[in-house]
């Protein structure tokens, strides 16, 4: 039996897989049975019991994240990390206590941002959530024919956190979007494994203009991914996007576009079949003017790989 009070600041880190904490679970102790001292500093600082919850709570995630595979690896890195703590800190020194936990846990976020989430198992969405997101929309159905339904999931950071800074919010680096696409297939045994990530293939929460969050909808239809976007205010724009599962992956199939005015001006709508080449076009003045259409038909080439589709170049 594990003793509760190996449970806590680090040590708990070095038993995480015989005890394959969740969130909450990750560190805590009864503190009416502390006794060594660095049990009792932790105790009589609730900054710092606070602290190390934190980053129990950011190794268990990062844990989750690099997969059994790594696990090893992981946890001889913390226990490298302890032995720096020990020459570094004094048990009795809260300060220097909890300015050394609060780096670590920022440098496990940081290597959980960076950890790809394509090829990783889990059984929840839950488990593939970088730092400090949230999941903001999902829809099912059955996406390689094995009729068990997969997943189709729209992650961001999450910012109901009172922590959350649109400014600068967690896990986006210099020109990434805050938010992602995964492809999740449900497996026999009822695990999930990310197929997919997809980091710019949604627009971000504060991409909308007036109109607000312009994810509109995730869909499946047919073995299809259907992605709809809307947004700005006076003048509305949309799009559509859809992908189709192939040998090689996921490929895009068709995209529309379209934009109108509120006020009774323009509309136009434009709707591309990469299988096909064909693009058509339909354009009108006002709402009383008539509807027009032009079809173009152009050589079909490659189609763009799902990861490869940036909505922020325009394609």
């Amino acid at each position: 039996m594990i003793d509760t009070l190996a449970t806590r600041f680090g040590t708990l880190l070095l038993l995480v897989p015989c005890v394959a904490p969740t969130g909450a679970e990750a560190a805590s102790f009864d503190c009416s049975e502390a006794r060594t001292p660095l049990e009792i500093t932790i105790c009589g600082h609730p900054e710092l019991d606070e602290a190390d919850s934190r980053m129990g709570r950011a190794y268990g995630r990062l844990r989750r994240l690099v997969g059994p595979e790594r696990a090893p690896e992981l946890l001889q890195d913390q226990r490298r990390w302890l032995g720096e703590r020990t020459s570094r800190c004094d048990e009795r020194d809260a300060d220097c206590l909890l300015g050394v936990v609060q780096e670590r846990t920022r440098e496990l976020d940081e290597r959980a941002c960076r950890t790809p989430l394509a090829g990783l198992v889990g059984r929840r969405v839950e488990d593939f959530l970088p730092p400090g997101w949230t999941e903001d929309q999902r829809t099912a159905g059955d996406l390689d024919g094995d009729g068990r339904d997969d997943l189709v999931v729209a992650i961001g950071p999450d910012w109901s956190d009172p922590e959350s800074d649109w400014n600068h919010p967690p896990c986006v680096g210099e020109g990434e979007r805050a938010r992602r696409l995964l492809v999740l297939l449900r497996r026999p045994d009822g695990s999930l494994l990310c197929e997919v990530e997809g980091r710019a293939q949604l627009l971000a929460a504060d991409d909308g203009g007036t109109f607000g969050d312009p994810l509109g909808e995730l869909r499946v239809q047919g073995g299809e991914i259907i992605v709809m976007h809307y947004g700005g205010s006076a003048w509305r724009w949309g799009m559509e996007h859809r992908y189709r599962r192939g040998s090689d992956g996921w490929r895009l199939v068709r995209e529309s576009r379209w934009q109108h005015d509120t006020m009774g001006g323009p509309t136009e709508k434009t709707v591309h079949d990469l299988v096909s080449g064909l693009v058509v076009t339909e354009r009108r003045d006002d709402f009383e003017a008539p509807l027009r259409s032009e079809e173009q038909h152009l050589t079909p080439g490659p189609l763009p790989r799902l990861e490869d589709v940036d909505l922020s170049s325009g394609s």
